[in-house]
């Protein structure tokens, strides 16, 4: 019962910061949804409003992570596979944008670092590392595939910040051809001749 309560008031915390965002979720809101008493989300979560977004973060975090080295794992060209990862994101967001729901729990990492950067370091922080650990499946896919450290990691860069930008740029005009269009040019943006094998 007590593991249900603290997951009920991370789903619920995470639908309300994936629809409205950080600053505009207060607890009261949090509670009233989740329908639970103020003291037991204190319990879970001592540091309130700001413990609840970084747990939630790392939720996201770990099916983003997952579903990253799902799809990288199918392909022997890691390019290909981060091509075919755009393309499941182009998909999802879309259906977001066709259907929206009230339920949606997956926060946007992007979006919360942006909204919070200047105003709370450990969010910060938090997304900070959660871009480092997907800047580091991507390096080890190209290492998997022969390229040098330095190489990987210069490409594996590359690959999060414009997988971050086309995502920004596919949900503020509601439109994934961004998300799409990065992964047709990927080949030609990512020029491997400067690989190193």
């Amino acid at each position: 019962m007590k593991n249900n309560t603290k997951e009920m008031f991370l789903h619920t915390a995470s639908t309300l910061f994936a629809i409205k965002g950080y600053h505009a979720t207060g607890i009261n809101e949090i509670l009233k949804k989740s329908q639970a008493p103020k003291g037991s989300l204190y319990y879970y979560f001592p540091h309130g409003k700001e413990q609840l977004a970084i747990e939630s973060l790392e939720l996201t975090a770990q099916k983003i992570y997952a579903e990253i080295k799902k799809t990288l794992a199918k392909y022997d060209d890691p390019i290909q596979g981060l091509q075919q990862h755009l393309q499941q994101l182009a998909q999802k967001i879309q259906q977001d944008i066709d259907n929206p729901r009230e339920d949606k729990d997956n926060i946007s990492i992007s979006l919360i670092a942006l909204e919070t950067f200047f105003s709370n370091d450990p969010i910060r922080n938090r997304c900070k590392e959660i871009f480092s650990q997907m800047q580091s499946i991507y390096a080890n896919n190209f290492i998997k595939y022969g390229y040098d450290a330095e190489t990987a990691n210069i490409l594996a860069m590359n690959a999060v910040i414009m997988t971050e930008g086309a995502i920004i740029l596919s949900v503020t005009q509601k439109n994934t051809l961004p998300l799409r269009q990065l992964a047709d040019n990927l080949p030609l943006l990512f020029n491997l001749d400067v690989k190193s094998r």
